[in-house]
């Protein structure tokens, strides 16, 4: 009994083209999407705002999340924007709040020590008398709002903890979860494209290959084997 390698060829390509079709149509169906979701904060202890792309300019900050779920298990990721202001300076910085007063007094603390050897003089007791203020005003939690470089550390540690505090309102909860599905269809438009392709690709190779063999075998297309032969 003649082997017939033509048959044996078309019912391996057909396996493999089952076996390709059921691989994507199991990952399709089993994917869970990550959603991405970015945020902007307008200024210093104002709540993180949804929003609908990415309005990041130049100037502004971010900060990177990844991997956090929804009540329902949704997976998201995304991006916090810090949006920058012009300073009396003309500068455009990230407006953090600052503690002024205890760092005022802090350095009114410490140039008061290192140099007592001013005493009774002028500058001393203005030095004396602004230390007092700043420090009455450290104890009430005075409060302003300073700008500082995109990269330097104050707003690294500032764009982090907000990050870290961060909580997802039920608005965006939803949102999110409401992604899910038109992500998975979009993930099945182009699916099935990889699906047709990769199937198309597949019969493509073999009629090539079986029109290649044919031509050094003698065999006419469409037959496979030799007129004498049968």
């Amino acid at each position: 009994m003649k082997i017939n390698i033509f048959e044996g060829a078309r019912r391996i390509t057909k396996l493999i083209a089952v076996i390709w079709v059921l691989g994507w149509c199991i990952y399709l169906f089993t994917w869970n999407p990550y959603i991405n979701v970015n945020f902007r904060v307008d200024s210093p202890g104002s709540l993180p705002t949804r929003m609908s792309e990415q309005e990041c300019d130049a100037d502004d900050a971010k900060e990177f999340f990844y991997s956090k779920d929804t009540v329902k298990g949704t997976r998201f990721s995304g991006e916090f924007c810090f949006k920058s202001e012009v300073f009396d300076n003309g500068k455009r910085l990230i407006p953090i709040f600052v503690d002024s007063a205890l760092t005022d007094s802090n350095r009114l603390g410490k140039w008061i020590l290192a140099n007592k050897d001013k005493k009774g003089t002028a500058e001393f007791e203005r030095a004396i008398s602004a230390y007092q203020f700043a420090k009455q005003a450290a104890d009430e939690h005075k409060m302003q709002v300073r700008g500082f470089e995109k990269y330097s550390t104050e707003v690294s540690d500032y764009t982090k903890k907000v990050a870290d505090n961060f909580k997802l309102s039920k608005v965006d909860e939803d949102w999110i979860d409401g992604e899910v599905w038109p992500a998975r269809l979009k993930e099945l438009k182009e699916g099935s494209l990889w699906i047709i392709g990769g199937v198309a690709c597949l019969y493509i190779f073999t009629w090539c290959v079986g029109w290649i063999i044919r031509g050094f075998a003698g065999i006419p297309l469409g037959q496979d084997r030799k007129p004498d032969d049968i």
